[in-house]
């Protein structure tokens, strides 16, 4: 401990940048996650027109590319086909609900039990710990990751060197950026194990899931 200390004393100048590259890329990543305002709504003007009432009775008739480009219109569907999305719109959810299957399916977290036909996590998220421990492991892993990085490219580098900087925001983003989307995840496991009672019938799933 006294020699992490004693490290970062020396090393003062790098603690603002590593600040400043974990706060943007932290931001960054938020900023894209939830969108900008402008972007909700023209999500919330195309849904409304292309995804509800006659417009959808409208693109239920059109034909399949038309469907297809029609979701790439939306920002929450536009890694999906209109076939898929179809499956979610006709079960009433949330789109806090939606967005969880969305980002499960694309993890590939969900499968189908072909035994009972039911919709389920694979097995190697069933006992996983809570997202807030998952977390908290985290961020603590990556803060060590952090030191033991800045301390190797600072014994090699010179200090406060363009090259230098370069080279901690690369070591920083190549680590921060899987762990936050791998927090997201956990998250949305633990939000699909509260609400997965209340989620469609299992027959509607298997085209979803294949």
């Amino acid at each position: 401990m006294n020699a992490v200390i004693f490290f970062l004393k020396e090393n003062q100048w790098a603690i603002p940048i590593v600040i400043f590259i974990i706060s943007s890329i932290a931001g960054i990543y938020k900023f894209i996650k939830e969108t900008s305002q402008k972007q909700n709504i023209a999500n919330f003007n195309q849904a409304k027109n292309l995804f509800c009432g006659d417009g959808l009775i409208e693109l239920k008739k059109s034909p399949a590319f038309i469907q297809d480009m029609a979701c790439k219109t939306v920002s929450h569907f536009k890694k999906y086909n209109f076939k898929e999305i179809e499956i979610l719109l006709d079960s009433n959810l949330s789109l806090y609900e939606m967005s969880n299957i969305l980002r499960l399916k694309r993890g590939k977290a969900l499968i189908l039990d072909e035994k009972s036909g039911k919709l389920k996590l694979d097995k190697k998220y069933k006992d996983s710990i809570s997202a807030k421990n998952f977390e908290i492991f985290s961020w603590i892993g990556f803060i060590i990751y952090t030191l033991f990085s800045l301390y190797i490219i600072i014994k090699y580098l010179p200090q406060n060197g363009i090259r230098t900087n370069i080279f901690i925001a690369f070591a920083i983003g190549v680590v921060e950026i899987p762990m936050l989307l791998n927090i997201d995840k956990r998250k949305s496991i633990e939000k699909f194990k509260i609400e997965q009672e209340k989620i469609l019938s299992e027959l509607k799933f298997k085209k979803f899931l294949n």
